[in-house]
């Protein structure tokens, strides 16, 4: 995963979900990181490189002069992440890319049994897996054309080449391949509430408090006065400013706001909490909606 500029506040926490996956080999390639602030496990590798030395590399691929001047343009690039490193992914059956604003949970236990049988895992760019073969990778050349590659390539304006019509689960799927992806699972979080709300039910779903303990990503809320728990693959926390207060890793809660620890492990009393602020932030924003109009009579 090529990321370049300044890592999140909860970077360490991300380095901590993912080596949880021991299972799955992680390859973060920047010119960012300190070696020695980041622990040491065995599926975490770290490759130093720079921005315009992964442009180049693409460059060289296509057989034109790409456009990468900012690293939000990456993601474009990631349906080929393929390339810039054969020898570590010829190693593979499978090679993915994400996101640096996760917390992953158990990455495996939502897989199927059988999961050489699929040729792509997830739609969102979050979290993509892909078979590595020569029919899967070259998807994109099939479908898109070299005209609309060089279009997208050839821009330093987002196109969104990972997640639409084009991403590599879309192509897939569109090639009737054996694609696997289950909503439930996704701990995707609407950006604009100041509690967390999922997005593909924002409007109606309860603030969720959600729970990483030693691998596993979990979520709680309180429904007709009852506690309900669900597991997620990951959860997503795009455009949020998060404050991180961890000591413990291996058990650690989530909210709107913080990462934190509690000496208290009564999940009832902490959920709860979550909720009242939820009132409280909607009390905020009905206060704001009535005051705007007299202070723009002023």
């Amino acid at each position: 995963m090529p990321y370049f500029g300044k890592f999140n506040n909860f970077f360490n926490l991300w380095v901590y979900s993912a080596s949880k996956n021991n299972k799955i080999d992680f390859y973060i390639i920047s010119d960012s990181f300190n070696k020695k602030s980041v622990p040491a496990f065995n599926n975490i590798h770290f490759i130093e490189s720079t921005l315009d030395e992964i442009k180049c590399k693409f460059s060289s691929y296509f057989g034109f002069d790409c456009s990468l001047e900012s690293g939000y343009k990456l993601c474009d690039y990631r349906p080929f992440y393929f390339i810039l490193y054969p020898e570590i992914i010829s190693k593979y059956d499978y090679w993915g890319f994400g996101d640096m604003d996760l917390i992953y949970g158990d990455i495996m236990s939502f897989l199927p049994d059988n999961l050489c049988e699929y040729d792509a895992f997830f739609q969102y760019g979050h979290l993509q897996l892909i078979k590595n073969t020569p029919e899967v990778n070259n998807l994109v050349f099939k479908y898109a054309g070299v005209e609309k590659i060089k279009e997208v390539y050839s821009t330093n304006k987002p196109c969104f080449f990972d997640e639409r019509e084009f991403s590599r689960f879309n192509l897939a799927k569109k090639a009737n391949l054996r694609v696997y992806d289950n909503q439930d699972v996704i701990g995707d979080i609407y950006s604009y509430s100041p509690v967390l709300r999922l997005v593909r039910n924002y409007k109606t779903n309860q603030a969720i408090l959600f729970e990483f303990n030693n691998g596993r990503m979990f979520g709680h809320e309180i429904i007709d006065d009852k506690l309900v728990s669900n597991e997620y693959v990951y959860l997503h926390l795009q455009k949020r400013k998060m404050t991180n207060n961890v000591k413990n890793f291996s058990l650690f809660y989530i909210n709107g706001s913080k990462f934190f620890n509690k000496k208290n492990k009564n999940l009832l009393t902490i959920v709860k909490t979550q909720k009242n602020k939820r009132l409280l932030s909607k009390i905020r924003i009905f206060i704001n909606l009535r005051l705007k109009p007299k202070l723009n009579k002023k």
